[in-house]
């Protein structure tokens, strides 16, 4: 189990008036909360538990230009 959690993810585009090229800026997992994306748990006098972290906060940028 774990507990609940919330994630924000923002991003904010600007473009030319002419549409050529566009900027954005990115970011996912603003405030880096850490969270199991996936768990497993094998029952038995021995059990294991096995999981992975959710991805931690990125951001960046695209640039792209149409011609």
């Amino acid at each position: 189990m774990q507990d609940s959690y919330g994630l924000l993810n923002a991003s904010l585009a600007l473009s030319s008036a002419d549409n050529d090229w566009s900027l954005s800026g990115w970011i996912r997992n603003a405030f880096d909360e850490r969270y199991l994306s996936q768990a497993n748990v094998k029952p038995g006098a021995a059990p294991s538990r096995a999981g992975s972290l959710g991805a931690p906060r990125m951001y960046g940028a695209t640039l792209t230009y149409r011609f």
